[in-house]
C-alpha cells in the first residue's frame, strides 16, 4: 500500500499508477478508495482496457454484476487478450 500510494504521489498523472493503488485498496476491501482511484486512472485514460477490467472486477466484487459485465465487456472490446486472465473475477458474479 505504501510503495502504490508512493507511485501516485510522484507521479500523479500516471493512469497505471492510480489503477495500482486502486488494486491496492480493493484487495483491502477499502471499496471507496478503490473506485477513486479507478476513477482518476479512467479520467487519465479512458481506454485503458487494464483500468476498465480492474473497474469490473470493483463493481463485481461490491455486489453489481451488471455493471461490472457492462464494464468488463467493454475491456474486451478494447484488449481481447485480457479474456485469459483478467475477467476471471467477472464470470464469478
Amino acid at each position: 500500500l505504501v510503495l502504490a500510494k508512493r507511485g501516485a504521489m510522484l507521479d500523479p498523472t500516471d493512469g497505471q499508477c492510480h489503477r495500482v493503488l486502486g488494486y491496492v485498496c480493493l484487495y483491502r476491501k477499502e471499496f471507496d478508495e478503490a473506485a477513486l482511484q479507478f476513477e482518476r486512472a479512467l479520467t487519465l485514460n479512458p481506454n485503458d482496457s487494464h483500468t476498465i477490467v480492474t473497474k469490473a472486477w470493483q463493481l463485481g466484487y461490491e455486489g453489481h454484476a451488471d455493471q461490472a459485465l457492462e464494464w468488463g465487456q467493454r475491456g474486451l472490446q478494447i484488449n481481447t487478450v485480457l479474456l485469459s486472465h483478467d475477467t476471471t473475477p467477472i464470470m464469478r458474479t
